[in-house]
């Protein structure tokens, strides 16, 4: 959440048309776990599978947190998380940030560490 939150203050410094928007997309039933062709991996993707399709969202509304940014008017920089309990199932909303995640300071320290450690520098 940092890094999207430096990303869109400095895509708004430079007077950038493009938006940061941040999504959160709960818990999808996909099988993004299912990584490994070893035996113990396998179970692991049956249990985790088998959970989200109990308490957890399709992939069409794993998706509708990303597709409410792009089709909402939203203001840049905005988090779009999942109204059900625990941000695990539901429908896109606007959420809001702890104020940890609102912390422009860190935000930009993870920026340079990031850039330091990566060799890369993004310039908008």
């Amino acid at each position: 959440m940092l890094w999207g939150l430096e990303l869109d203050r400095r895509l708004r410094a430079a007077g950038s048309p493009v938006v940061s928007q941040l999504t959160h997309p709960g818990w999808v039933a996909s099988n993004l776990t299912n990584m490994s062709d070893t035996r113990v991996m396998g179970m692991v993707h049956s249990v985790a599978q088998s959970v989200a399709n109990r308490i957890g969202n399709d992939i069409d509304a794993g998706a509708a947190p990303t597709l409410y940014c792009i089709a909402e008017p939203i203001p840049p920089g905005s988090y779009v998380g999942i109204d059900g309990r625990f941000g695990v199932k539901g429908g896109p909303t606007l959420s809001g940030r702890t104020p940890n995640a609102c912390d422009y300071d860190a935000a930009g320290r993870l920026w340079e560490f990031a850039e330091t450690e990566t060799g890369t520098t993004l310039s908008v």
